[in-house]
């Protein structure tokens, strides 16, 4: 099958773990032979880190080169729609999939010219977020992105939702395409691209392969508590903020990692960190350190050094940081809304507290500080757990499946021009 993807970030330029999924699930879908073209749009709400990527020459970005086995096509972001057009004619493929719901009147267009099917994966979703706290979600700016979002799911084909609990909200909310849902769910690549070689493959980065050893996270010393992502209120940055004193009251020699910002502007996190200092005693400011936006190799040694994975966030589609950390065996305390609530089994792969609810955070981090033991269990369950059930390899075929229901099987496809 020939599957064409757009998308606005995809490794090494990326600002979430939508980037980073997009990357695992293009790789996972070229190891079953089918072939993979993606056109990651450059110019839109983008951080750039050190990596790989050439640079522009004289304003033109290069032409498409395999990765991974991938047909990466970089282009700005006011050229998409061009390229987009002109690589479905190239390209004939059976499937557009797309990421951003900003693309969907492009695809709409593509597959009436084309009669290619369109599928949207639906990386995050505003409605779920405005019916958690409309006081902080809200505003003609969200709401316009909030019904953005919603005619899209509407113009496509089908919706690949990454829980069932999100299924179940979004067909409250959009009754009218609930036959278009279907549970498409994130992956991790393990040992290898199928799971069975020495080094892991995450996006991007090779892992000195004793990463894969469950449970061998015992790193000696005061412990070491990392955050991971965007610093927004929806991710529930401020939650950690606000529960590392009580944390330190009790556990005064932990250490607290925040690494991340929000989208183009590296200054949020010097903001977060001053608000961090502005809260509290100048004697706990070294308690914690802000990085802002790191290199994935470097995040890579980041989970290395960690103990402990703190996921507070009000509501996750799913969370690819979540995967990662339990891959490298982890203990993982995170919020039980979302993906976490599907991925993890309560004290078994990780400790879940209710949403919001910074005494409930609290004592959830206290807990697994205080043993190493437990953490030890905690992070052998997850990346046995993460290893049986969440790799790219295991998870790819439901995807594929939702490819079957919408492709002709025919092969070949006459395309005329609009």
């Amino acid at each position: 099958m020939r599957i064409l993807h757009l998308a606005r970030e995809y490794p090494p330029n990326i600002v979430g773990g939508a980037g980073v999924a997009i990357a695992g699930l293009a790789r996972a879908l070229s190891a079953r032979q089918h072939d993979v073209v993606v056109i990651a749009a450059h110019g839109y709400d983008e951080t750039r880190v050190p990596g790989p990527e050439p640079e522009p020459q004289g304003g033109v970005w290069p032409a498409s080169w395999e990765e991974a086995g991938v047909a990466v096509v970089r282009v700005p972001r006011r050229e998409l729609a061009d390229v987009a057009r002109n690589t479905v004619l190239d390209f004939r493929p059976h499937v557009l999939h797309i990421h951003y719901f900003g693309d969907a009147e492009l695809a709409r267009e593509i597959r009436r010219w084309s009669g290619i099917p369109v599928i949207y994966t639906l990386h995050s979703h505003y409605r779920i977020l405005w019916n958690l706290d409309s006081q902080t979600f809200c505003g003609p700016d969200f709401e316009k992105l909030m019904l953005r979002e919603e005619r899209a799911m509407f113009l496509c084909d089908r919706v690949l939702v990454h829980t069932e609990d999100a299924i179940r909200k979004i067909r409250v909310s959009q009754p009218r395409i609930s036959n278009r849902l279907r549970l498409g769910g994130n992956g991790i690549h393990g040992r290898g691209r199928d799971g069975s070689g020495s080094s892991l493959v995450w996006a991007g980065v090779h892992h000195d392969s004793r990463c894969n050893d469950p449970g061998t996270n015992t790193r000696k010393g005061d412990p070491l508590v990392l955050y991971c992502g965007r610093f927004a209120e929806d991710k529930a940055t401020g939650d950690v903020l606000a529960a590392i004193p009580q944390v330190l009251k009790v556990r005064p020699g932990t250490r607290f990692l925040m690494v991340g910002g929000q989208s183009t502007d590296p200054s949020v996190a010097d903001e977060w960190s001053q608000r961090w200092r502005d809260s509290v005693e100048p004697r706990l400011w070294d308690s914690v350190r802000f990085t802002g936006w790191v290199s994935a190799a470097q995040v890579q040694s980041f989970y290395r050094e960690a103990d402990v994975l703190v996921i507070p966030s009000w509501y996750e589609m799913f969370g690819v940081v979540l995967l990662e950390g339990m891959l490298h065996g982890l203990a993982v305390v995170a919020a039980d809304a979302g993906g976490p609530s599907a991925v993890l089994e309560d004290g078994v792969t990780g400790i879940l507290f209710p949403p919001g609810d910074i005494a409930a955070l609290v004592q959830s981090l206290d807990r697994v500080l205080e043993s190493p033991q437990l953490r030890w269990t905690l992070g052998r369950h997850a990346a046995l757990e993460v290893q049986r059930k969440w790799l790219w390899s295991r998870v790819v075929g439901g995807i594929e499946a939702v490819y079957g229901e919408v492709v002709e099987p025919k092969e070949g496809r006459i395309l005329v021009r609009a």
